[in-house]
């Protein structure tokens, strides 16, 4: 859920000092509005980010997010976040760890935070997203929150199918009155694929069964057939996991890392799984 955000006044003067660093700011930020603020070292750009975000006093004038006065309300009170100019908060964590951190702190089950973390790494916004395994539909619905003009969602078993009808946290196939942009496909995915225009997906998220690296979900062919779908520079998540009876001893990661490189991708290692970039050629 997001609001609109008002600097009313705002001002902020640190101790010992006689200039604010921030003087009667005046600003209106609709929702959904992208703003930047531009200006020289000292203009108070970043003091104005901290108190928004609750980290610096206001000393005098009000802030409001949506219909709610927060000058004086405390940072875990806001539900907002910040990203820092250091993006890691926590240097010695990785990237989906300093994401799923505030996330652990507010108390939100791991599911859902390790669904939110892979929503963040293929950055659905705008975009026509590719979600290979369907499963209970937790990263469609949280593309589909989070701005995705498309999703388009695969899942082969009619068990899990049936599942997803009876759990409330589950994104609806379109009906009359349900969300279009989601195309809930009961197939297997792998046959579906060659079906796909090239280029007609933007982004790719990839989760198979954690049944060891064998089978088709894995084969070099499956990947390609993925790197032929996605646009250019378009992003691909592939989550491995953590190592089970079946893949302990393996370098599951790595063996996807080399195999995306194959197809045609750029890829690093993110998280629990490979996050991979369509090539240019």
């Amino acid at each position: 859920m997001m609001a609109d955000v008002r600097f009313m006044q705002a001002t902020r003067v640190y101790p010992g000092t006689t200039a604010p660093a921030v003087d009667a700011l005046d600003l209106h930020i609709a929702d959904g509005e992208f703003v930047v603020l531009v200006g020289p070292s000292g203009s108070g750009k970043t003091t104005a980010l901290r108190m928004l975000a609750g980290l610096e006093e206001v000393d005098a004038g009000t802030i409001m997010i949506g219909d709610r006065d927060v000058t004086d309300v405390a940072p875990k009170k806001r539900d907002i976040a910040m990203v820092f100019q250091n993006y890691a908060l926590y240097p010695y964590l990785t990237v989906a760890a300093n994401i799923a951190f505030p996330l652990k702190i507010a108390k939100v089950p791991k599911a859902e935070r390790e669904t939110r973390v892979l929503t963040f790494a293929v950055e659905p916004q705008g975009k026509v997203i590719l979600d290979t395994c369907g499963g209970l539909g937790y990263f469609a619905d949280c593309c589909l929150q989070a701005g995705a003009t498309r999703v388009i969602s695969y899942e082969k078993s009619a068990d899990v199918i049936w599942l997803r009808s009876l759990n409330p946290w589950s994104p609806a196939a379109p009906t009359a009155d349900g969300d279009s942009r989601l195309s809930l496909v009961h197939a297997d995915v792998a046959e579906q694929l060659p079906q796909l225009a090239s280029g007609s997906v933007d982004a790719i998220l990839h989760d198979p069964p954690r049944f060891g690296i064998a089978g088709e979900l894995y084969a070099l062919t499956f990947y390609q057939q993925l790197a032929r779908v996605v646009r250019r520079n378009g992003r691909l998540f592939h989550y491995t996991g953590t190592p089970n009876k079946l893949t302990s001893g393996r370098d599951v990661p790595g063996e996807v890392s080399r195999r995306l490189q194959q197809a045609g991708f750029s890829t690093q290692l993110s998280g629990d799984g490979v996050l991979a970039v369509r090539k240019r050629s």
